[in-house]
């Protein structure tokens, strides 16, 4: 796998399902991003502290922790609350859709996804921690 450049943007990858996160993960990998995944939503803040990722993204069904818990823990946060949240999901329909808009979501993106959708979401996260992308 390619060693990301100093300026790339570093993203969180958080889903339960490892060949899920995995097969992401190497995808955003070539795609030059810095990527990091953790399988476990409730290690996902601490990761996010250690690792500072410009966007995470979240799959939705994940056990003890879903996904729209975890976004409004991560808005919740003086630190980590500017984070570029990207819902990651199978679920399709409004009300999925409106509960991820309403929990601090910025992007919901349902599978399966295309390569650009990813990158352009991605790709609109603020660069420096805390500050709009404008």
């Amino acid at each position: 796998m390619p060693v990301p450049s100093p300026d790339a943007l570093r993203v969180l990858i958080v889903d339960d399902c490892p060949d899920t996160a995995d097969i992401l993960a190497a995808l955003l990998d070539r795609q030059g991003y810095d990527v990091r995944v953790v399988y476990d939503p409730c290690a996902a803040i601490k990761a996010a502290a250690e690792f500072r990722p410009h966007a995470a993204l979240l799959d939705i069904c994940m056990p003890e922790c879903d996904g729209y818990s975890l976004a409004r823990t991560f808005r919740r946060s003086t630190e980590l609350g500017a984070i570029r949240l990207i819902a990651v999901t199978g679920y399709a329909d409004e009300p999925h859709r409106d509960r991820a808009a309403e929990s601090g979501f910025d992007v919901y993106v349902v599978k399966p996804y295309s390569v650009d959708a990813l990158k352009e979401a991605i790709n609109a996260a603020p660069r420096e921690p805390g500050q709009a992308n404008c």
